[in-house]
């Protein structure tokens, strides 16, 4: 027989051992491994989707404090005094579920008007639409009738 070198690098036995390693790495999680079984079987995404939705149903069952129109109202009477403009009208409507106090006021400068909104959940402005008065005086008929 004749004495044949291999052209295998003297690193090679290294490289199959971090291989395998990489791959229990890979396949091994937390304090055990999962069977092959489980790798085809679970969704990482449906724990999470699972977790998810608990998370909602708690949020759901705490009863968060809810702003009464008269509270909403008077925040907002003091907001026009500062603002420079007078309350004509308010309304609450139920806009799928959720209560929205909703205002007309009239500019006493400019001759505008404004429809302002308030959330049942927190006693601020969450939008205010300006504009010409019978322009605005058409959009708040169509909003409470």
């Amino acid at each position: 027989m004749t004495n044949q070198t291999t052209n295998t690098p003297k690193w090679f036995p290294f490289t199959i051992i971090g291989i395998n390693l990489l791959a229990l790495v890979i396949i091994g999680h937390g304090n055990g491994l999962y069977n092959l079984e489980s790798l085809y079987t679970r969704h990482p995404e449906e724990s999470s989707k699972t977790e998810e939705n608990e998370e909602i149903q708690e949020v759901k069952t705490e009863a968060p404090n809810r702003i009464s129109y008269s509270e909403a109202e008077m925040f907002m009477r003091k907001r026009f005094q500062t603002l420079g403009q007078s309350l004509v009208e308010g309304r609450t409507i139920d806009l799928n579920g959720t209560s929205l106090h909703t205002f007309i006021s009239n500019d006493l400068r400019t001759g505008y008007m404004c429809i302002s909104t308030v959330s049942e959940y927190e006693l601020d402005v969450l939008a205010a639409d300006c504009g010409p008065a019978s322009q605005k005086l058409m959009e708040w008929n169509s909003l409470v009738n």
